[in-house]
């Protein structure tokens, strides 16, 4: 090979290693490539080689955009730059995922996990122990002579035995105590779901995450309650910093249907604006933001969380007044939470002059706006009042639970 055809082959091997190819590849199958490697591996179980499978077709993607700022009017390169740029987000998609059932499969097996799954069979049965002395008493004091916990518990109760009542209408406690007693050695489907709940009030994130991996939400039979299972499993991956896992439960629930209620649909239409904010998905989150709004109106939560966006984008000032016209809103009422929060946050985007962080990372921020958002939606929801009053009877069962466990008798709850 003569010294000129040498310098060509040798050009042409850089200008292909430019384009992140490596094997002469030209940019559109690189990309794919990459794409399909990222998938491959995802499937596999791989996130070290996910990742270097997105890595490359970001690569690709980078490349691609830098010759179109040279050449901005090129159609040609204006529709690799599209194939190429959805390409790269998918292979980045797999590799995230990837990384995050790796995460999901770190936590659930960790030392505080293993120790709380040993001692949970007796906690539980202590638990439930509990929960059928407070039925007795209810039995043999009646239901208002309960202290708060004690209602809670019977609450609880009844809503896991189905409420049996006698032939003339009265609550059969007979049953229900020794429905409950039974539980002990054979608990029921739904206590991962309300231990699940519980923990997650009581800002135990880790063991909400335990709890709600071992539920499959296609194993569970009621559509509304699998939906029910979907969002809450979404919401724990989300506090336990897995968006990507927990947007997939979140685009699984789909937008809920009329038997789940608008609140619900506007509700799922909420979180999902919350992960593509944390995205910094800006656009994606305003569209979620609008779906919620034409769902239910006048919902506080939506203003709140717009807020939230304005904040990521950059605009300081309109957030700051959005957030206080909400309380200036006759359609909206407010209440002390509502209040306290718009106020302190507004003062916190102008005082921070341009420097303030969008709230959306903010685990604590997500639990107290999801509660206020049940607690919100049950004053015109029935199905949302029953999620209330089984998070308050919920939390109470946990902290039960956790009263049994070695290590975690003293845990706190926090949360809103």
């Amino acid at each position: 090979m003569n010294r000129a055809l040498w310098l060509s082959a040798f050009c042409l091997a850089l200008v292909l290693s430019a384009v992140g190819c490596g094997k002469g590849l030209e940019p559109r199958e690189a990309a794919l490539k990459a794409r399909q490697e990222a998938q491959a591996a995802y499937e596999a179980k791989k996130p070290k080689v996910a990742r270097k499978a997105a890595d490359r077709a970001v690569a690709v993607r980078d490349k691609v955009e830098k010759d179109l700022t040279a050449t901005p009017d090129s159609q040609e390169l204006q529709d690799l730059a599209r194939e190429v740029r959805a390409a790269a987000a998918e292979a980045v998609r797999y590799a995230e995922l990837a990384e995050e059932e790796h995460t999901l499969a770190d936590k659930t097996g960790s030392l505080k996990a293993r120790g709380y799954r040993l001692a949970r069979k007796a906690a539980l049965k202590l638990a439930f122990a509990a929960m059928a002395l407070a039925v007795e008493k209810a039995a043999a004091d009646g239901y208002a002579a309960l202290s708060e916990s004690q209602r809670n518990a019977v609450d609880l109760a009844m809503e896991m035995t189905g409420n049996p009542k006698l032939a003339d209408g009265s609550h059969d406690w007979k049953t229900v105590s020794t429905k409950v007693a039974a539980f002990g050695d054979a608990p029921p489907a739904e206590v991962n779901l309300v231990l699940a709940l519980a923990y997650l009030t009581m800002s135990q994130d880790d063991l909400a995450l335990v709890e709600a991996a071992m539920v499959n939400p296609d194993d569970v039979a009621d559509p509304r309650e699998r939906l029910g299972c979907r969002v809450l499993r979404g919401l724990v991956c989300h506090l336990n910093g897995m968006p990507r896992l927990a947007m997939r439960e979140f685009e699984a629930a789909g937008e809920g249907g009329p038997a789940s209620g608008p609140e619900f649909s506007a509700g799922i239409c909420l979180l999902r604006a919350l992960l593509y904010a944390s995205d910094k998905d800006f656009r994606a989150a305003d569209l979620e933001i609008m779906k919620a709004t034409k769902i239910w109106p006048n919902n506080p939560v939506t203003v709140i969380l717009t807020g939230e966006v304005m904040v990521g984008e950059g605009k300081y000032e309109k957030a700051a007044v959005t957030l206080e016209d909400l309380l200036r809103d006759k359609g909206v009422e407010p209440d002390p939470w509502l209040v306290g929060h718009v106020e302190k946050r507004a003062r916190e985007i102008r005082d921070k002059k341009g420097e303030a962080e969008p709230l959306v990372h903010n685990s604590r921020f997500v639990r107290e706006v999801a509660l206020h958002y049940i607690w919100q939606a049950a004053k015109t929801s029935e199905p949302a009042q029953r999620l209330k009053s089984y998070i308050d009877s919920a939390k109470g069962f946990g902290a039960e639970c956790l009263k049994h466990v070695p290590g975690l008798s003293k845990a706190k709850s926090g949360g809103a």
